[in-house]
């Protein structure tokens, strides 16, 4: 009488011979012989059931299954092909380089021959290889992200696999492309207003605000104010370089004073925003003096305006009156009995120039 263990041996070792000598298979089926224990090696002394009955095979592609004692006939197992992710998921910048690559992994359950190909059903994938042939136990698709003319947005496409052998089937894998949009950001210039007017009179010359996308991608600006007597002319826009904005003062019905208000100027998506323009308005007595001005206009072909400094001391201004591309400019609101300091300067859409020469005036 054989020994469980020598039977055991002989059954993983020679299992159609076994068959054959006890005569217990007329056809093929599966022989059913007792289950043995053996120590599960990861616990601590539990016995756990093991199978010593084989599997009569209809050819070749044994293997053993994960956490079975026996043998399985691969041509009665799942032939359909494994992939390594359900999903994928990419990120990038807009306007930047392509996200690393990532790899799906198909595995061969079925031990013959895998033959398969793989489509995408957006332009800005790339699969490599689109399809093959291997006895391996996997095959190995590179995919890959095109960022060309994308914007900030979110991009969904589906990858199909499809199997030709030794089973025909087919796999689907959703993909996410989420490009995150370039930063703007917001300048303005010049940074703050200053308009003199006097009390019954005209309505000081409007201004213009230069408003400059000072980062990346796109700048969607709006701009509002709290004051009744100033009014912005346009109150937003979008610009991937400067817009003008101009800004006025209805100055009817107001008594000499000083009035101030902000401007503000937001774009959601700004790495900076809000920015902030402090304006001033000096209403004036009729009785107050004044002061006309005028000079030569800069050679610089790129100048787009000029400001006026005032001030009581030499070279020690207040806040400039911007006056646009005028070249003359009337000042009003000057005390009786003081000295009045002038120059002006010349800008651009990003610096300005030093003062002129200075002049003064002297008001009775």
């Amino acid at each position: 009488m054989l020994r469980p263990t020598w039977l055991f041996m002989i059954l993983r070792s020679f299992p159609l011979v076994l068959v054959v000598i006890y005569g217990l298979v007329t056809m093929p089926t599966v022989v059913e012989a007792k289950r043995a224990t053996h120590r599960d090696a990861t616990s601590t002394g539990v016995s756990t059931p093991y199978s010593i009955a084989p599997t009569l095979t209809k050819g070749k592609g044994w293997y053993r299954k994960s956490g079975s004692g026996g043998t399985t006939d691969s041509s009665t197992t799942t032939t359909t092909p494994t992939t390594s992710s359900t999903s994928l998921s990419f990120t990038a910048m807009e306007g930047g380089t392509s996200p690393t690559r990532q790899t799906l992994t198909l595995t061969n359950l079925s031990g013959g021959t895998l033959t398969w190909s793989a489509t995408d059903n957006v332009s800005w994938l790339n699969l490599s290889p689109a399809s093959g042939s291997t006895t391996n136990q996997t095959s190995s698709i590179a995919v890959s992200v095109d960022m060309t003319g994308l914007a900030g947005n979110t991009y969904t496409g589906l990858i199909t696999v499809a199997i030709q052998s030794p089973t025909a089937t087919t796999q689907q894998i959703p993909v996410t492309l989420t490009v995150t949009p370039l930063s703007s950001a917001i300048g303005e210039n010049p940074t703050s207003l200053t308009f003199v007017a006097t009390q019954g009179g005209a309505n000081p010359t409007p201004q213009s605000i230069n408003i400059t996308n000072i980062g990346k991608g796109t700048l969607n600006w709006s701009a509002s104010e709290a004051a009744s007597w100033l009014s912005l002319t346009p109150t937003s826009g979008s610009t991937t370089g400067t817009n003008t904005m101009q800004a006025s003062v209805n100055a009817a019905g107001l008594t000499a004073n000083t009035y101030t208000t902000t401007i503000t100027l937001t774009d959601p998506a700004a790495s900076n925003g809000p920015q902030q323009i402090p304006v001033t308005l000096i209403i004036t007595a009729s009785q107050s003096g004044s002061a006309q001005l005028s000079w030569n206009p800069s050679p610089s072909p790129d100048v787009v305006g000029y400001k006026v400094y005032i001030g009581t001391a030499p070279r020690q201004y207040t806040s400039p009156i911007n006056v646009g591309t005028d070249t003359t400019h009337n000042v009003v609101g000057l005390l009786p009995g003081k000295t009045y300091y002038f120059a002006v300067s010349a800008y651009n859409t990003q610096v300005e120039s030093a003062y002129s020469n200075e002049v003064q005036k002297s008001i009775p």
